[in-house]
């Protein structure tokens, strides 16, 4: 995650040794020793960092901690945003790279959230699969279950569902028997559902004590599709629902796209 890049750049470097400080003590080891741990032998060696890595606690500023490297290197390339969006947790980031939220709290909501969240999931089980079909059709294979909703609609033809873990399953299995591909999502929990409702919660809590700045430039919200609002008590106020709120990736694009933005472009960390 990241690997190659933090070898040759030393944005990315000095943001993982930023969380290594800020966060100290919270991990059983420094955060940067789960995100480019040292190289594994045995195929149960690699299991066991994935699965450290993945855990929702590791997993959640551990992203962040990239992604500051990733707009510490856009910025000293002078890429400057018109707008900013972000697709579940990375609308997080996204407020981040708007100026909203300071990088030490930034970080410290980041590892908040994937606390209560683990916490959340090991109270109440849950998780979600992505099925290749639009959500009109995913509806009418869900209908009969009142405990799965709808959790992200990430493109025309893919839309994820969350919900309990025996309901996701059985869904996914008649999905796939009928000949649409539909696949479990390896997460801790029903992201985005009413199942992660105490979570929600307890992060609102966390949020309440941030220090909220104006948006630099529009944040576009998961939740809405359209711009967050400028006033910082708005935005904290909207974000303290986002857990639960449905993610709508499909309406900010289209929205971003009306508004005239034409290049996107993505900064995550995946295996670059």
């Amino acid at each position: 995650m990241g690997r190659v890049a933090s070898l040759y750049l030393t944005d990315l470097r000095t943001a993982l040794e930023d969380a290594d400080q800020l966060l100290q003590g919270q991990f059983a080891q420094p955060l940067s020793q789960y995100v480019l741990p040292p190289g594994a032998f045995t195929d149960a060696e690699h299991t066991q960092q994935k699965q450290q890595l993945t855990d929702t606690r590791i997993a959640q500023p551990a992203i962040g901690a990239v992604e500051m490297g990733l707009i510490a290197l856009a910025r000293r390339l002078a890429i400057v945003p018109d707008a900013a969006c972000g697709h579940s947790y990375g609308e997080y980031t996204a407020l981040y790279a708007a100026g909203v939220i300071s990088p030490q709290e930034f970080l410290q909501l980041s590892a908040e959230r994937g606390r209560v969240m683990a916490e959340q999931a090991s109270e109440c089980p849950g998780t979600m699969a992505a099925v290749q079909a639009a959500a009109s059709e995913v509806k009418q294979w869900i209908q009969s279950y009142p405990d799965v909703v709808i959790a992200n609609l990430n493109a025309p033809l893919q839309t994820v569902i969350s919900g309990p873990t025996d309901q996701i399953k059985a869904i996914a299995d008649r999905i796939n028997t009928e000949g649409t591909l539909a696949q479990l999502l390896p997460v801790s929990g029903a992201f985005h559902s009413p199942l992660v409702a105490p979570a929600e919660v307890a992060l609102a809590a966390a949020i309440a004590q941030v220090s909220f700045s104006p948006s630099q430039i529009p944040v576009y919200s998961n939740a809405t599709a359209q711009p967050y609002p400028s006033d910082p008590e708005a935005i904290r106020r909207q974000l303290s629902q986002h857990m639960t709120s449905p993610v709508n990736f499909i309406g900010q694009i289209e929205a971003l796209y009306a508004d005239e933005v034409r290049v996107f472009w993505s900064l995550g960390p995946r295996a670059f």
